[in-house]
């Protein structure tokens, strides 16, 4: 039910009962002053009555008795008059008398539209007679009758004009509430530039003003913590990559050692005049090209991972699931190897899938990562990479012999800025940036944990054929 028609409703309702109420108070007002009114003439009338008929009585009148009773029913107001004797016996009847004659008190006792009003006649203090008579009751049900219409007359037009009133107050109240229902499923979709215009004075206007200074707050806000939320996500890269190249540092320096060495070796096999010194540059030549390749390598997958990502689909290509582990591999082994874990990594299946390999390279990163610290806190010696080929697609799992993740935290998981790192070691950005690129991939990114071990996996779907 609407607003309007409710506010409609409600105010209808207490108009129909003040007005009930009124009616109810003036009707009961009118009778009880026509019926003191009422009662009044009748003591009057039959005062006069008793006092013209007392003389009557005492000398036996009949005829004075008579005529004295039959002038008074010419009266328009009385319509019946029985005069009795002190012995009860009827002295005069202006119509026949079946059984008792019942006196009325009150003019609800009344049952047949005749009031009957009863006065003892008396002399010097005793009872000589008795008199009845009977008005109609006629000209007091008319005067209510004419009240009640009267006030139907006058209630009908003022119950249509409030109802009027009602409608155009609930249409006003109603397009301010409309229009901030509308407003704050848009706030709820996610657009904070939307407001509410104002254009009166009152309560509603208030409430609406109040709503916009709120939006924009809310806005100002959003726009703060998303500034904040970058700022930390660059941050987190930042940080893991400065971490990798730290690593490879190390993995650069093993070519570039090969390489000098190779080099001086070349200066000194110009100096000795070897019958195989061809075949021995070559070799040596091999050896350098081969290092250069290594470097080469290194820091194409830094520069793949240093990269920004931008979800773009537009960025997603066909690329073999080995480039994707060997990319990751280069960026991840040295640091495995410096923390005392094995990394073991299972026989890598010979398929393509079609995918953003740099956002691909950083889940599978940030996930050994993790298993590393896991298996570090546990002191455990390996951690498992997996890559199981299967009718779908392309199962990519992490293995890890760590604690797990407790009950208690399993809703929060991959809520962003949620750790249960040490303060230093992560900002619990990681995980939730992971499940959002794999969500973009079409697939999901799981945790299990079976047999003591922790394993968080997802699986990317072969391209369509």
């Amino acid at each position: 039910m609407s607003i309007r028609v409710r506010t409609i409703l409600i105010i209808a309702a207490a108009e129909i009962v003040v007005f009930t109420l009124l009616f109810n108070q003036g009707v009961n007002t009118l009778r009880t002053s026509l019926e003191r009114q009422f009662l009044r003439n009748n003591r009057t009338t039959i005062s006069l009555l008793t006092e013209s008929l007392t003389n009557a009585i005492l000398v036996s009148d009949q005829a004075n008795i008579e005529e004295i009773s039959s002038a008074l029913l010419n009266s328009e107001d009385i319509d019946r008059l029985f005069v009795l004797a002190g012995d009860e016996k009827v002295l005069f009847a202006s119509q026949p008398i079946r059984g008792d004659i019942s006196v009325d008190s009150k003019l609800e006792q009344v049952d047949d539209g005749i009031f009957d009003y009863s006065s003892p006649i008396l002399f010097e203090n005793e009872r000589i007679g008795q008199v009845i008579i009977g008005t109609s009751t006629k000209p007091v049900e008319e005067a209510l009758t004419e009240l009640r219409s009267r006030f139907i007359i006058f209630a009908l037009p003022g119950m249509l004009i409030t109802a009027i009133f009602s409608w155009l107050l609930g249409t006003g109240i109603l397009k301010t509430i409309t229009r901030l229902i509308e407003v704050t499923q848009q706030v709820g979709k996610g657009d904070l530039t939307v407001r509410i215009e104002i254009k009166e004075k009152n309560e509603l206007a208030l409430l609406a003003k109040n709503f916009n200074l709120m939006i924009g707050q809310i806005d100002h806000l959003n726009k703060e913590q998303q500034k904040s939320q970058e700022q930390m996500v660059l941050n987190n890269h930042l940080a893991s990559l400065g971490e990798i190249s730290a690593g490879i540092g190390h993995e650069i320096n093993n070519p570039l050692t090969v390489i000098k060495s190779n080099i001086r070796r070349l200066g000194k096999l110009g100096l000795t005049g070897d019958e195989n010194l061809e075949e021995k540059v070559k070799e040596t030549a091999y050896k350098i090209e081969f290092a250069i390749d290594r470097i080469q390598k290194i820091m194409l997958s830094l520069r793949r991972m240093s990269s920004a990502s931008k979800d773009d689909p537009a960025q997603a290509a066909l690329v073999d699931v080995k480039t994707i582990v060997e990319d990751v591999l280069v960026l991840t082994m040295d640091k495995y190897r410096s923390g005392g874990v094995k990394l073991e990594i299972s026989p890598i299946p010979d398929k393509q899938l079609r995918c953003n390999p740099v956002d691909i390279s950083r889940v599978l990163i940030n996930l050994l990562n993790n298993a590393l610290h896991a298996s570090q806190d546990a002191k455990a010696e390996t951690v498992e990479l997996k890559a199981i080929a299967n009718n779908e697609g392309v199962n990519f799992q992490v293995i890890d012999n760590g604690p797990g993740v407790k009950e208690e935290n399993m809703d929060k998981l991959f809520v962003p800025f949620f750790t249960t790192k040490a303060v230093g070691q992560g900002v619990g950005i990681g995980l939730h940036l992971s499940a959002k690129t794999i969500t973009q991939h079409d697939s999901e990114l799981k945790y299990l944990r079976q047999n003591s071990q922790t394993i968080f996996e997802f699986t990317l779907k072969y391209p369509p054929a």
